[in-house]
């Protein structure tokens, strides 16, 4: 399951959203990814900062442009994919929600 975090405007709390979702599915002990398309590394910084502690371990990828096919592998290594995109239009926010399973 692909499920991506996105919105044109900035700060209105994407990155917080997408890893808080990732963690939670973590917890859980679910097969999850999370896929940073935000060139301002939020999410991929948090995930770093998490790999240092105990808690439930989970991948982190940075993808940029056209993240369509990024996503359609991803999704079918994992059991959920978390997207935080970008605060504006941008590639990764038109491409990501078009994949089929």
């Amino acid at each position: 399951m692909i499920i991506l975090i996105g919105s044109k405007k900035g700060g209105v709390g994407k990155s917080t959203l997408a890893t808080n979702i990732a963690a939670f599915l973590a917890g859980k002990s679910k097969y999850v990814v999370l896929v940073d398309a935000d060139r301002q590394s939020t999410s991929s910084n948090w995930a770093y900062d998490r790999s240092e502690s105990d808690k439930p371990q989970l991948a982190c990828v940075q993808k940029y442009d056209n993240i369509k096919k990024t996503l359609q592998d991803l999704n079918s290594r994992y059991e959920y994919v978390i997207v935080d995109c970008q605060g504006r239009d941008s590639i990764e926010l038109r491409t990501g929600p078009y994949v089929s399973p």
